[in-house]
């Protein structure tokens, strides 16, 4: 049953205090007796998903057992695991309420027991110190600890495997002076000793619901403090008056495993330590009654103790059933050999009798000789008997040699059976040595196959954790260039303006007006009311001196530019020429847009798009549409390019002039702005143009449309454009809903600061969704989460557009599958390692002679460097189409991301068939077994690569249905008549030949 009881880091060299106490209560509080389950939790926040199994087959499985443990978060159970789930009682109240438990399940931290089992020793270089305990995962060096906290020492949760630094870890705990702390554990136990304590806010909160529902339990306030001295004043103010430790009596009256009567003993010694006799007695009446409460759960692990006593006996009267009939076999061969053998020997003693009856004959015979020999003596008429006497005593001489012969031939079977015999005892004791050895083998094969799924998860851990950094590096990385080069913009605008305003003020302070007015300044500032009928005064003879400033200040045309003040240069000014003292303002024979003159006759160049002779030719004729994404639009590299080129020929279709902005490249000279360029598109960059802002400051007026792409690119510009552009409809194009990827990618890897991070993108994108005119979206599914997360909000569903070339070779003529995939976008690295990892060995097994072709630009080197079997890294690919004629199968294994899949609209376009995770062909209305095929798991999975590669029917079936999808949903055509729509619905211009 010990085999059974779980925790966090079990085996492993280095554990976390809290969760290593329940090795302490498997030695001090239980026997290992009890429940019959599939596994039992004593502590931790282990009330998750995480620990509960999910449901395989047989419904009859065993639960999983909880006592004395809480939740990691809310929601952390959910349903479809939660009756899996055996709860005997929980950490705190919160996670009774979470749990819906009611009043019947108790709750209560185990380690508030440890008082009553444990007595602590002093830790003499503890005393007097304050210690502060840092997270188990905390790297920091103890000088950074000490410094940021206060404290005297440090003392951290990572212990040696050993019970006896479970009491070590106490000691210091019960010796120190105050204790802060960041690992909830430390803090339950100076709590449960009566030391002074606070939880530590040290930068890193790890699991926030624990310490809600830690503190709950204790009747006190959840509160950190980042230094000792706040800490020891909320001890005082806070904690000190409210602490109550609730009573663990109800929670070991429900207890999993058998109580030692020695530790419930000590329970009770604790209990009554301050109580008078009287009260002793209610106490224990008190306790007595708690356990009749739960004396059904006595009984029931007293019945599954028996039921496993009897099932145990009957699994080893089977394992002898077994081993005897074993024997039975072993010995009934034994026993034909041994029939064999006498049968053999009783043929050798019949030929030993017959041999024993020849002597005797020639004995006789012999005694017949020496008769005829006398005989012969006597007479020689004997001599012819006894030549036939001769002849008949050689032929029975040879009867006799005969006879020897087959006894010796008797002898030799005895030999070879006693020999046969050795030999068999030989080989049973070789295969007794051989049955040794497969079992030491055996378990050395277990060792290490154990050895290496810890290595293999140990690695992946640190792989995960490596992937997680550097898609959090690059995400950063991005939003830091956007930021910097609006930064850039700003500071460079601010720098233009403080310059123009010194400008300004050196002029106007040596100016001739500004000298000759001085003495009027002195007469207005002793007497305010002559300034101010003065200056009335001055303005009015000024106007009447020059009459055509009167009438160039009512002249107006509708096609004047418009100038905001801020745009007109400040070292502008009115000063007495040297000619003669006349200030004026020189316009044209229509005099419809006056020109300011500089001193010294040089007209002033207003800061305005309008003088750019380009901008100016290509936004005369047509409506204008500002594209701001984050590069140009790289069609051979990656799907969101071909996304980008396709926008841009429907608005040049429709009639639009399109100017684009490169954010991250504004500065860059590009080969793929100049391939813009070539089809008519303005591309706004430097040195042309100062900044991205500058440029919507001075275009504003020009600009019809703003289509702005990505949350982090295009949408960070949508608070200027809505003052810089107010005749401009907005239209944000999410390309996917970046929150949904980032939460999906961070909740696969447990990364709680990444959750964090994709709900702050999640509330800039519905930001930008309600100050846009339409919102464009590539999925069904995205339409509906961001229907209901940004209501009001207008969405529409733009499918992505591919061109359909259709298939050219047949079945027979393809062979392989492929991925394609650009690898800056951090779910494809993924979703090939994932593949390489799970799927491919499963297929391998069953098609060894098949390739996995990888392509795609940007392919980091821990992709290239793999040495898989039958696995090529392609790449790179400038046309795609002649892979795609050659490859059978593609597929498509993402296990997060968002929108539509590019990769899998450019396989059905072409005709081949494509096998997807549930994440890549959600959206994109294809259906499973029909237009694609769907595999949840890798066994799932790699069953649909084999059996569509294996099938010609079945493979000609979806390869026609993902065509007649694309052309029906994904098609050029399609897609610009629902941009017409679009722009109609948002009254944004159309021109009639669209």
């Amino acid at each position: 049953m010990k085999n059974n009881v779980s925790y966090w880091l079990k085996s492993e060299s280095v554990q976390n205090f809290g969760d290593y106490l329940t090795e302490f209560f498997l030695r001090e509080l239980f026997y290992p007796f009890g429940m019959d389950a599939r596994g039992v939790h004593l502590i931790g926040s282990v009330l998750d998903d995480l620990f509960v199994p999910p449901l395989e087959g047989d419904v009859t499985t065993k639960p999983v057992v909880f006592w004395g443990c809480g939740l990691r978060e809310t929601g952390g159970l959910t349903p479809d695991r939660r009756h899996r789930a055996r709860i005997l009682s929980v950490r705190g109240p919160l996670s009774a309420a979470e749990l819906r438990l009611g009043a019947a399940v108790p709750y209560g931290d185990p380690a508030l027991l440890l008082p009553a089992l444990y007595t602590p020793r002093q830790a003499n270089n503890f005393r007097g110190k304050t210690v502060c305990i840092p997270h188990f995962h905390d790297q920091r060096s103890d000088t950074d600890l000490l410094n940021l906290s206060g404290c005297d020492l440090v003392l951290r949760p990572n212990i040696a495997p050993d019970p006896s630094e479970i009491c070590r870890f106490i000691d210091s705990i019960c010796t120190a002076e105050f204790v802060l702390s960041a690992a909830m554990h430390g803090a339950v136990v100076a709590a449960a000793y009566k030391k002074p304590f606070a939880f530590w806010d040290n930068g890193h909160l790890d699991v926030p619901f624990k310490w809600l529902d830690i503190s709950a339990s204790l009747n006190i306030q959840a509160v950190f403090k980042a230094n000792l001295d706040d800490a020891r004043s909320h001890y005082t103010s806070a904690i000190e008056p409210n602490i109550t430790l609730p009573s663990l009596w109800p929670t070991l009256a429900t207890a999993p495993l058998l109580l030692r009567p020695i530790a419930l003993l000590k329970a009770l010694r604790y209990d009554l330590r301050d109580c008078s006799s009287s009260e002793i007695l209610s106490a224990i009446d008190a306790r007595i009654s708690e356990f009749e409460q739960h004396r059904e759960h006595s009984e029931t692990i007293v019945t599954e103790l028996r039921l496993a006593d009897a099932e145990g006996a009957y699994r080893e009267g089977a394992v002898l059933r077994e081993q005897l009939a074993s024997s039975i076999d072993e010995v009934n061969s034994l026993k034909e050999l041994l029939d064999s053998a006498v049968a053999e020997a009783r043929e050798g003693n019949g030929l030993r009798e017959q041999l024993a009856a020849s002597i005797d004959e020639v004995n006789s015979l012999k005694e017949l000789l020496d008769s005829a020999v006398a005989e012969a003596r006597e007479g020689n008429g004997l001599r012819e008997q006894l030549a036939a006497s001769i002849d008949e005593v050689n032929s029975l001489k040879e009867l006799l040699d005969s006879a020897v012969a087959e006894a010796r031939e008797g002898d030799g079977l005895r030999e070879q059976m006693a020999a046969f015999i050795a030999e068999v005892h030989a080989l049973k004791e070789r295969l007794e040595t051989f049955d040794a050895e497969a079992v030491m083998l055996r378990r050395r094969s277990a060792s290490a196959t154990l050895a290496a799924d810890r290595l293999r998860s140990r690695i992946a851990a640190d792989t995960n954790a490596t992937e997680q950094l550097r898609a959090q590096t690059a995400q950063q990385l991005q939003r830091l260039e956007c930021e910097v080069d609006t930064g850039l913009s700003e500071i460079t605008r601010l720098h233009s303006e403080l310059r123009r305003a010194n400008e300004a003020e050196a002029a106007y302070a040596n100016s001739t007006s500004w000298k000759m007015t001085r003495p009027l300044r002195r007469i207005a500032t002793r007497l305010p009311w002559a300034g101010r009928y003065g200056r009335r005064c001055l303005k009015l003879i000024w106007l009447a001196c020059n009459p055509r400033l009167a009438v160039s200040a009512i002249v107006h045309r509708k096609d004047a530019p418009a100038v905001s003040p801020s745009e007109i240069d400040a070292s502008v000014i009115f000063e007495e020429p040297s000619n003669g003292g006349s200030c004026e303002i020189a316009s044209g024979e229509s005099m419809a847009e006056p020109t300011l003159m500089r001193p010294g006759g040089q007209p002033v160049e207003l800061a305005s798009a309008r003088n750019d002779d380009a901008l100016q030719r290509a936004c005369s004729q047509k409506p204008v549409v500002l594209m701001i994404d984050s590069v140009y639009p790289r069609p051979d590299k990656d799907s969101g390019s071909i996304d980008a080129m396709n926008y841009i020929k429907m608005f040049q279709n429709i009639g639009y002039q399109v100017i684009f902005v490169a954010v991250a490249e504004f500065s860059l000279v590009s080969t793929y702005r100049d391939a813009l360029e070539a089809l008519g598109v303005y591309c706004v960059s430097q040195p042309q143009h100062e900044s991205v802002t500058s440029f919507l400051r001075t275009a504003g007026t020009l600009i019809d449309v703003c289509f702005l792409s990505r949350v982090y690119c295009g949408g960070a510009y949508v608070e200027q454009i809505r003052l810089s552009c107010l005749d401009a409809k907005i239209i944000f194009n999410t390309v996917d809903l970046h929150h949904l990827r980032e939460e999906r990618e961070a909740r696969l890897q447990d990364d709680r600061r990444g959750i964090n991070l994709a709900t702050g993108t999640r509330e800039r994108e519905i930001s930008i969704s309600r100050l846009s005119d339409a919102t464009i979206v590539v999925s069904r599914l995205e339409e509906e989460l961001l229907a209901e997360a940004a209501p009001g909000s207008t969405i529409h569903m733009l499918p992505l557009i591919r061109e359909c070339p259709g298939r050219r070779n047949s079945f027979d003529q393809r062979h392989d599958i492929g991925f394609i995939g650009g690898f800056n976008h951090r779910p494809n690295i993924d979703a090939v390692h994932y593949f390489l990892n799970e799927i491919w060995p499963l297929i391998r097994v069953q098609l060894p002679n098949m390739q996995f072709f990888v392509m795609g630009a940007d392919m980091p080197d821990e992709i290239k460097q793999r040495t898989d079997p039958g696995f090529v890294p392609v790449g790179y690919v400038a046309d795609l189409t002649e892979r795609l004629e050659a490859i059978r199968l593609m597929v498509a294994p993402l296990r997060f991301g968002a929108g539509a899949k590019g990769k899998v609209a450019t396989s059905l376009a072409h005709g081949v068939p494509c096998v997807t995770s549930r994440v890549a062909a959600e959206g994109m209305m294809l259906t499973d077994g029909k237009t694609i095929a769907i595999g949840d798991t890798p066994a799932a999975f790699a069953q649909q690569v084999v059996e569509i590669y294996s099938s010609e029917t079945r493979w000609t079936s979806l390869s026609d249905a993902g065509i007649a999808s694309i052309v029906e949903s994904n098609s050029f055509p399609v897609g610009q008549k629902l941009m017409v729509k679009l722009l109609s619905e948002i009254k944004a211009p159309v021109p009639q030949h669209a």
